[in-house]
């Protein structure tokens, strides 16, 4: 008791009792420090740990994402492998990583960067991942194999997978990955595979690549030391896209030496604020903790915004993607209906982006019904049944216009076969849907023009023998009737034949007309003055039953053309229009001036921008069905039977297409027709005022005529034509002979009539030889070849006078009297 007292008494007792609560304290301290920077050690691994998985699954999918983007080429719809090489080639040279791309079916291999075209191909070596893309129809990234990782994605086409595209990536591009994620130096990785294999580690690790990990690595849930290094090794995690297991060892020095110091430093200052108040060690305690702690924080703050910045510019790089392809992505769950949409499928949509996704079926105000129908069966059926779909659909944009998409759906399922998810793309093919469209435009075109040009050519070939008989036919009965009594029996026959072979004159005219090879002399007219000349021919023609209204147009429309075949035009078509009149009706002719642009114009075919004559004949009458009306131009297509000949409105389509025109049509059964003839306008200035009065029937009065045909029907009946218009004719088989008999004739040779088309030499140069010889000599050229064969002769040009076979005697006469007035 005294000794007790004695200790009170003393100062060291009260040293003793304020420092000794202090101590304790201060160890109470440093022992929960040390567990709470143990928990912060073991934190800061599995944070590391787990940071760099979740940067090697999200490496493993950007992979994954460029393959399946691969696989979508255009080029492997058609099995192009050549164009396929191509789009490979550019992407590999893009990703060192990458050995080779491949393409397999179910057992071997199909393509190969790597080997040249024609060279024999290596066998497939990582058959179990292969396998797992052809049971699951999913990408799958195997194992290590043969010293590289393959990437393998399906290749689907039509709900099928066709292919697999695999990729060999080096595996040291998945450890550069790692290694490059910014973190304090020192740490190492090991990746393992789902079957335990080594595929890459750190230098300095001691285990081998393609060898079983070795049994010295831990397992366990928290931080242990190992006998190898000196190592911390945080728990090792799997990556959910391919089954690897990623293993992170710190060394122990660089983790814990500081936090050793701080221990030391706060036991250190527990111990002198033990010799200082209480208030005073606890607040240079709390500042120097709460600096230390804010440092720790702050690095972990870097961190992350390190690796949010790179995820940002990962997804500013799939939006730009997104973009340029055209192509947005999007998905459903099904547990919570939640939709998510991409940018790029909101401007497909040209749906507002701070608006929530349309929710399905709310979608369905963005399709035409059509479309609707068969996109919802598709949706329907994947809900139902888990079924992938792809499928073309129009949609209708918010602002009215229209775009075509290729819409594609796939289905997730649980363990018990539920659909959880559906998830996809939407695709704008908008442009490939219009140049499809216009591809399919231009190959009807071709094929109309292709069927018309070979009926030409037909028309054409047999236009020249059958001008020359019709010619002997036309000559010799006309010269029959007239050495006859008109009361003589026969002249009842000759008057069919002859009728006969006027009319197959017209036919054979027609034909070429069709053909744009009918010779046509165009002169520049007016148009609402040639019909309103004809009205009255047209009223008789359609009868007193049918009312013809005529509406000309407000100013004068100038075409050139010949007048002949505005008369064509219009009797044909009135005709037609007569004709799908029952009983009383109407049937309009308007006129109107028009401008086409470029636009205008691609919908036509043959004719250019600018401004148009629109000659309109409407009716009333019975209409036609669409597939009648894409007949009605062929030759001999009659829908009248056997009192059609077929060739009239082929003979209408002839001449437009011959003066750059085009025609449209409209009609529908019912509600009558109406065509459209649009003839291009020329200015005032080519308008020529001619002055031609009825031609007169002329004699030669005993004059001369030298006439050169090499057919020899053709060249006795010219001569007897000749001889009773009072010539003295010179007969020539050949262009020699005619030579030679202007040459050695005495007297004057007032009219040269010739063939164009002759052995040894044309009509042109013939007339040249022998105008030598007789200068005042006048030239008529006759023909029975087309215009496309006797123009570049030169007979064609203006002031150049010819004669169309087959022709009469009263033709001959009239131009005879023209040439020689």
């Amino acid at each position: 008791m005294q000794i007790l007292d004695r200790l009170i008494g003393q100062r060291i007792f009260w040293i003793l009792s304020g420092v000794l609560p202090l101590a304790l304290f201060a160890v109470w301290m440093f022992v929960i420090f040390t567990d709470q920077q143990e928990s912060a050690i073991n934190q800061l691994i599995n944070e590391s740990a787990a940071s760099a998985a979740h940067s090697l699954d999200r490496t493993l999918q950007q992979q994954i994402g460029l393959l399946e983007g691969l696989a979508i080429a255009r080029s492997l719809d058609a099995g192009d492998f050549d164009l396929f090489r191509i789009s490979a080639q550019r992407l590999k040279d893009k990703h060192p990583e990458w050995r080779t791309v491949i393409l397999t079916d179910a057992h071997r291999q199909l393509f190969n960067l790597r080997i040249p075209p024609g060279q024999p191909l290596d066998p497939v070596r990582d058959r179990r991942s292969l396998a797992r893309v052809w049971e699951t129809g999913r990408a799958v990234v195997g194992d290590l194999s043969h010293g590289f990782v393959p990437v393998r994605t399906p290749v689907l086409r039509a709900e099928r997978m066709q292919y697999t595209l695999v990729v060999p990536i080096d595996p040291r591009f998945f450890l550069s990955a790692l290694e490059g994620t910014g973190e304090a130096r020192g740490r190492r990785y090991v990746i393992a595979g789902s079957d335990g294999i080594v595929i890459a580690a750190s230098p300095g690790v001691a285990v081998t690549t393609g060898q079983p990990l070795p049994p010295g690595l831990t397992t366990a849930s928290d931080i242990s030391h190992t006998a190898v290094g000196g190592m911390l090794h945080a728990r090792p995690l799997e990556i959910p896209t391919s089954g690897w297991r990623v293993h992170l060892m710190v060394p122990a020095a660089s983790v814990k030496t500081p936090f050793i110091r701080a221990r030391l430093v706060v036991f250190v200052g527990g111990v002198i604020a033990s010799a200082l108040t209480v208030g005073l060690i606890l607040a240079l305690s709390a500042i120097w903790a709460g600096r230390q702690e804010k440092r720790r924080l702050q690095a972990q703050i870097d961190e992350r915004i390190k690796v949010q910045d790179v995820l940002h510019r990962s997804e500013m790089a799939l939006k730009e993607a997104q973009r340029l392809a055209e192509v947005g992505n999007w998905s459903w769950d099904l547990q919570t209906g939640d939709h998510s949409w991409s940018e790029e499928v909101y401007h497909i949509y040209g749906r507002d982006p701070a608006l929530p996704p349309a929710a399905y079926p709310e979608v369905r105000r963005y399709f035409t019904p059509e479309s609707w129908a068969r996109l919802s069966a598709a949706v329907e059926a994947g809900l139902a049944e888990g079924k992938d779909y792809a499928c073309d659909a129009e949609v209708i944009r918010q602002d009215g216009t229209r775009r075509w998409i290729t819409a594609r759906g796939v289905a997730e399922r649980a363990a018990d076969g539920r659909v959880l998810c559906l998830k996809g793309t939407v695709q704008d093919i908008t442009g490939r849907k219009k140049a499809d469209d216009e591809q399919h435009r231009l190959q009807q075109q071709l094929v109309q023009a292709q069927k018309m040009e070979s009926i030409g050519r037909l028309a054409g070939g047999v236009a020249h023998d059958f001008n020359n008989i019709l010619s002997v036919i036309i000559g010799h009965a006309e010269i029959a009737m007239s050495d006859l009594e008109p009361e003589h029996r026969l002249q009842a026959d000759l008057k069919v034949i002859y009728d006969a072979a006027l009319r197959s004159t017209g036919i054979i005219r027609q034909l070429l007309t069709f053909s744009r090879k009918q010779i046509v002399l165009p002169v520049v007219l007016e148009l609402n003055e040639v019909i309103e000349g004809m009205l009255k021919m047209l009223g008789r023609l359609i009868g007193e039953d049918i009312e013809l209204v005529w509406v000309p147009a407000g100013e004068r429309l100038l075409i050139r053309i010949d007048p002949a075949q505005i008369d064509q035009i219009l009797a044909n078509l009135c005709v037609n229009a007569r004709d799908a009149i029952v009983d009383t009706g109407r049937i309009d002719i308007a006129t109107h001036k028009v401008s086409l642009d470029a636009a205008d114009c691609a919908a036509r075919v043959g004719i250019a921008p600018g401004e148009y004559a629109v000659l309109t004949v409407r009716d009333n009458g019975c209409g036609m069905a669409g597939d009648v009306v894409d007949k009605i131009f062929e030759p001999f297509f009659s829908t009248k039977g056997e009192r059609g000949t077929g060739l009239g409105l082929a003979t209408v389509y002839g001449i437009v297409q011959q003066n750059h025109g085009c025609i449209d049509v409209d009609s529908a059964p019912g509600a009558g027709t109406t065509f459209s003839i649009f003839l291009p306008l020329v200015g005032v200035e080519a308008l020529q005022e001619t002055e031609a009065g009825p031609a007169t029937i002329g004699t030669g009065g005993g004059e001369t005529a030298l006439l050169v045909e090499d057919d020899p029907a053709t060249l006795k009946i010219c001569t007897a034509m000749l001889q009773r218009l009072g010539f003295t004719v010179l007969m020539a088989a050949t262009p020699r002979e005619g030579i030679e008999i202007a040459r050695h004739h005495d007297g004057r040779i007032a009219l040269l009539l010739t063939d164009v088309i002759l052995p040894q030499m044309n009509g042109r140069q013939l007339t040249q030889e022998i105008l030598a010889i007789h200068p005042d000599l006048r030239v008529i050229y006759m023909s029975g070849y087309t215009a496309d064969v006797i123009a570049h002769h030169g007979v064609l040009d203006e002031g150049v006078h010819f004669l169309q076979k087959p022709f009469t005697r009263k033709d001959l006469a009239a131009r005879i009297s023209e040439v020689l007035a």
